[in-house]
């Protein structure tokens, strides 16, 4: 069985016409120390573990692929253990674009729908890391949206969901495939 990741266009009956934009919220500025772009950085090939608490965890690969010099493509596959037991494969896509208005900009959209999910700008945290913050409305619910890419190339993505449909959180840590012990890549 298949399923899609439950931020898919699709699954929110999000209208299909631009006036419906997300509501997005960001910060300016913040250039990375780092010679290549977040955009750059986050190329290439992932692994994931991914917890929804109180419904499912999953295990998967994504890989981000270059498309041309401003965008690339994000896929992913995963196995997703339901908590009630039941174990099923799921893929998502989205499509990333480099967001020329702020340095270290990246705009992600649904691959199906090709509409807007998020305006990231990535900025340095007092860590060292680089975080965004976005904010996406599905319908009636609200999806509040943090990204940081560690110092260690680790990517930690967290999305609180709440609404009259939805109240959960998903918290997902990716790891490069070149820095797991033991991987070819």
């Amino acid at each position: 069985m298949v399923i899609r990741h439950p931020h898919a266009a699709a699954v929110c009956g999000w209208p299909q016409h631009r006036q419906n934009r997300p509501e997005q919220r960001w910060h300016t500025g913040g250039v990375s120390s780092e010679p290549s772009s977040v955009f750059d950085r986050l190329q290439g090939r992932w692994t994931f573990v991914r917890e929804i608490p109180g419904y499912a965890s999953a295990r998967g690969e994504a890989r981000i692929v270059p498309e041309g010099e401003d965008a690339a493509r994000y896929e992913e596959s995963a196995e997703v253990a339901l908590i009630q037991g039941s174990t099923l494969h799921a893929t998502q896509c989205y499509l990333y674009h480099r967001w020329p208005a702020v340095p270290n900009g990246l705009e992600i959209l649904f691959c199906e729908s090709r509409e807007l999910f998020h305006h990231l700008a990535f900025e340095q945290g007092s860590d060292g890391s680089l975080e965004a913050h976005a904010r996406f409305l599905c319908a009636a619910d609200e999806y509040v949206s943090d990204y940081s890419l560690d110092p260690g190339g680790r990517l930690h993505v967290q999305h609180i969901v709440r609404g009259p449909k939805k109240n959960y959180q998903v918290n997902t840590i990716f790891v490069r495939q070149s820095d797991i012990p033991g991987s070819p890549f």
